[in-house]
């Protein structure tokens, strides 16, 4: 069985800021202010749980993209590039 979308985003966070995921990561975690995730750190997940989860980056809304602030939102921007591919 796949894991969620949300699942994989939550997993790959917690890899990369240190979080110790689900239970410390929800949707209405800040990006930026709760999980001190920068820019480049951004890009670097995003493109992790997109080929895990086989989504063209290509596939992603670029201006929600700049102005993402929560999980949540990143969750909601990953299910429809999975819509579109």
């Amino acid at each position: 069985m796949t894991p969620s979308v949300e699942t994989t985003v939550v997993e790959c966070l917690a890899r990369h800021t240190g979080s110790s995921g689900a239970g410390s990561i929800g949707k209405d975690t800040a990006l930026r202010a709760d999980l001190d995730l920068d820019s480049l750190r951004f890009l670097v997940v995003l493109l992790e749980i997109c080929q895990t989860l086989q989504v063209e980056v290509e596939s992603l809304d670029t201006a929600q993209l700049g102005s993402m602030r929560t999980v949540g939102e990143l969750v909601s921007l990953l299910e429809s590039g999975m819509a579109r591919t």
